[in-house]
């Protein structure tokens, strides 16, 4: 079996990555070969730097999003402080070439592998002549003549730009998460809303208030179950761990879920003196029972930055605005949307 196999993070899954993956699967049809991609868990600079690096999508949601265009494999490789330490051509003597017999490699134009980043793709295009396998280079991907990624996407995201953000990603940011109990205080206000366990290892907006479409699932093994249609297996090579995932004979992209319109408060509710940061959602038209279940929220648009209010009634009145622009928002979709 040949691969050509498509070599990097893609921890955002941006347009500069799915260029990539795009091209991956392009050439390998061209070259009767099997699409594939290796992917890096955790991210290298938590090894590398000791650095916390939020995810902007879930591994699921990332395999999910590479099998949609096309690829057939994923290699995913626990990457180690030995990984780190090692040569460029020893990583490709110990582990990427005993995978599989690899006809391409495709990557990034910036992509650098081996101990201190030694090698970078003219290193690797002569260990591809060397070793029989050719190395592609995509160029670089710009969004109004803006560099993307995965970094300026967090940065969007954290400045509460989840729109731009979403443009770079070519889908909407999301957070998802488990439906708990709180304290009622929506209710309390005239509000109801869903309070959501999120995922703490994510990357979080700017504290306020957004437009959000959302996806109910009723619970997270409904939502996995979703995007998890392929088989998980695992190699050891040299004593380094590699997970596979593969697209298997029945995949299905997602079914379509009916999504309702939402607005979304993400911080420490400073009016009633909260400390936790909490995510809450008040979705229109809505009134069952979705206690444990799972949710999945598209942020479209920051409506306006976290601010304390005097008392509950001016707080209750804002809600009300906030309220009737996400109605006209989802009123007026196709021009909101595309503005």
């Amino acid at each position: 079996m040949r691969l050509n196999i498509a070599l990097g993070n893609f921890d955002g899954m941006h347009i500069g990555h799915a260029e990539i993956i795009k091209y991956c699967v392009f050439s390998a049809n061209e070259d009767f070969a099997t699409p594939a991609a290796m992917v890096f868990k955790p991210h290298p600079q938590v090894i590398l730097k000791g650095a916390k690096v939020t995810k902007i999508l879930q591994d699921e949601k990332r395999n999910h999003l590479m099998f949609n265009i096309g690829i057939r494999e994923i290699y995913e490789l626990t990457f180690t402080k030995n990984i780190a330490l090692m040569s460029a051509d020893s990583f490709f003597s110990d582990i990427l070439l005993k995978i599989s017999n690899i006809n391409k490699i495709v990557t990034g134009y910036n992509f650098r592998c081996g101990n201190k980043k030694e090698a970078g793709i003219e290193q690797l295009s002569l260990r591809g002549k060397k070793e029989g396998f050719e190395v592609c280079a995509i160029r670089e991907i710009t969004y109004h003549k803006q560099k993307t990624s995965s970094t300026i996407i967090r940065t969007l995201i954290d400045m509460g730009s989840v729109d731009i953000a979403s443009k770079m990603l070519q889908r909407h940011y999301s957070m998802s998460g488990t439906v708990i109990h709180g304290n009622k205080t929506g209710r309390v206000l005239g509000y109801k809303t869903a309070n959501i366990e999120f995922e703490k290892d994510m990357i979080t907006p700017l504290h306020g208030v957004y437009i959000v479409k959302i996806r109910i699932y009723s619970s997270k093994n409904e939502y996995l179950n979703r995007y998890c249609h392929f088989a998980n297996e695992k190699l050891n090579i040299n004593s380094h761990e590699i997970s596979i995932y593969k697209k298997s004979a029945n995949y299905k992209n997602l079914d379509t879920i009916k999504t309702h319109y939402g607005v979304v408060n993400f911080g420490k509710r400073p009016t009633f003196g909260d400390l936790e940061t909490r995510l809450e959602v008040h979705i229109l038209d809505f009134d069952s029972d979705i206690y444990g279940a799972y949710v999945d929220l598209d942020f479209i648009s920051l409506i306006r930055p976290e601010r304390k209010y005097e008392n509950k009634k001016q707080l209750s009145d804002q809600i009300a605005l906030d309220v009737k622009f996400t109605k006209y928002a989802r009123d007026n979709e196709d021009i909101f949307m595309n503005a």
